[in-house]
């Protein structure tokens, strides 16, 4: 049988300028319909983890009791741009819970876009430079979390702490992983633990968020407020506003997408952790699959240039997938 291929060129003055390798999985139900790569190896989920953490908070109920809206409740499983929108969400996160932007423990990053920087920059309070961190408010739904259980609030993103041994074993049983060999625990960019598992479970836990009753609501809130998962100029929003498919990005090459209608779950790994590259083989792989037309808005994504300071071209981006013989 031959051996599919996949990767993402840089094409600089007519040569391959460098080369992104690509493994992926997309799975229906327990039938894999597609496969790339090392799909076995273990990876970090990133913030692909993010809507699997906050499926304790809804069970709980917690969404319920402090009075969290749908679009809170997606900002939590956000990676989001710290635009005043997201920025505003999370304070008023921190207030139903009678928590401030003192409490949080993300520290703080650039925004992921120039566009958004003179706002960082005229921002004088330190803690207040939290709101604008991408993981802001999951740390803001730890955090009621934690003070509602007595966990802790100066410790809530610690491994130790009660929370996030909660919060590892729910997902540990959502996904289905038993073994401590398929299952590793380490620390995310935020200081909270973080999972590597097989990207072949990834996909398959995608596929699952799509269609169980227990992330229902979590999946809901997110093909509601699309522009709460991510914010402008973001793949994730633009392909749940314009498909209702739930796409969720990690840090360093990993991608994930949901589709519900289908019971199909999509996950993406660049070897060489290039985020634009990963965002370029999700759209070609799922264009390839038909779950995209070929003429999709998101070809913007898939196929991209790369620009200098005074806007000439320099660069491009070009995904394959190829079968080898």
């Amino acid at each position: 049988m031959a051996k599919a291929l996949a990767g993402v060129r840089v094409i600089r003055t007519g040569i391959v300028e460098s080369l992104h390798r690509a493994s992926i999985v997309v799975v229906q139900g327990c039938k894999i319909l597609f496969s790339c790569g090392d799909t076995e190896q273990l990876i970090s989920m990133r913030s692909s983890a993010k809507p699997f953490m906050a499926i304790p908070f809804v069970e709980e109920g917690l969404h319920f009791k402090y009075g969290i809206e749908e679009d809170e409740l997606c900002l939590m499983m956000s990676s989001h741009n710290g635009e005043k929108l997201h920025r505003n969400k999370v304070e008023s996160i921190l207030n139903k819970g009678g928590l401030t932007v003192d409490d949080l423990k993300c520290g703080y990053h650039v925004p992921y876009f120039e566009w958004l920087l003179s706002e960082y920059v005229a921002e004088n309070n330190e803690k207040k430079k939290q709101l604008f961190h991408n993981c802001s408010g999951k740390h803001a739904g730890m955090l009621i979390y934690a003070k509602d259980k007595n966990f802790g609030l100066e410790s809530y993103f610690l491994r130790d702490n009660l929370l996030q041994k909660l919060i590892q074993e729910r997902i540990r049983q959502y996904i289905g992983i038993s073994s401590e060999d398929n299952f590793k625990v380490g620390i995310d960019g935020c200081g909270v633990p973080n999972y590597c598992i097989s990207l072949k479970k990834l996909a398959m836990a995608y596929q699952k968020f799509g269609i169980t009753e227990e992330t229902e609501c979590l999946r809901e809130s997110i093909l509601k407020n699309p522009y709460m998962i991510a914010g402008k100029e973001r793949i994730e929003t633009e392909m749940i506003e314009e498909y209702q498919y739930i796409a969720k990005s990690g840090s360093e090459g990993v991608f994930c997408v949901s589709i519900p209608s289908q019971n199909i779950g999509i996950a993406v790994k660049i070897e060489g952790g290039n985020d634009e590259a990963a965002e370029s083989m999700i759209v070609e792989i799922m264009v390839k699959l038909g779950f995209l037309p070929e003429d999709t808005k998101l070809n913007k994504y898939r196929y991209f240039s790369v620009y200098t300071s005074t806007g000439i071209e320099a660069a491009f981006y070009e995904p394959f997938i190829f079968e080898e013989n």
